[in-house]
This record gives C-alpha cells, structure tokens and sequence, in this order.
C-alpha cells in the first residue's frame, strides 16, 4: 500500500507508478510537502516483511 505525490503520480504515469508500490491508498496533500513538484512514496511493505528477526 503507498501514498504518492501529485507528482510522482504525474510523471510516472506511464511507467505504471500507481501499482509499483502496490495498491495506491491516496495522495500527499499540499501540507505534507515542502513544494508542489516533489515526487514522494510512502509505502508500507506487506505484512510478510514485517519480520525483524533476520534483520
């Protein structure tokens, strides 16, 4: 699951951004970023990779 910037999701239209990172939950609003054009994922991995034992 990720949340992507105005951006990032513009630009990276055609090379299929909005499934890289899985499922897209939202965007970044404006107060989450520093300016307009900042191209941003937050994505949380899948609960797979949650396990911190090998780390």
């Amino acid at each position: 699951m990720a949340v992507l910037s105005p951006a990032l999701l513009a630009a990276g239209r055609e090379e299929g951004i909005a499934t890289r990172y899985g499922a897209v939950a939202g965007t970044i609003g404006e107060q989450g970023l520093a300016s307009p054009g900042e191209r941003f994922a937050y994505v949380r991995p899948p609960a797979a990779l949650d396990d911190t034992g090998r780390m």
